[in-house]
């Protein structure tokens, strides 16, 4: 791992699922920081703890979870104040002010 980060400033490594697979945890040894990215309801939230669990006994950082593939109408209910999807108001009027 030194020679990549002599080399490189960022190393991302994508590994297969990690609830299935243990290659994630034994990569995550060497990492420093992970962004943790599951599939909307195909992994149920008590496995996504218990992966969790195992990453935090690595001593890697966790930066986040990201949620693959949610679909629209269920992402206007997630994020701050309803300002989580590109589709919400707060953003179309954004838009409006940069293009006027």
């Amino acid at each position: 791992m030194q020679p990549l980060l002599r080399n490189y400033d960022l190393v991302i490594f994508d590994t297969p699922p990690a609830a299935v697979f243990p290659d994630a945890l034994m990569l995550a040894r060497c990492c420093h920081e992970m962004i943790y990215v599951c599939r909307y309801r195909t992994v149920r939230p008590m496995v996504v703890r218990k992966v969790l669990d195992r990453f935090h006994g690595t001593g890697v950082a966790v930066l986040g979870i990201v949620l693959n593939q949610l679909p629209e109408i269920k992402a206007r209910s997630y994020g701050y104040q309803g300002y989580g999807t590109q589709s919400a108001d707060y953003y179309k009027a954004y838009l409006e002010e940069t293009e006027a």
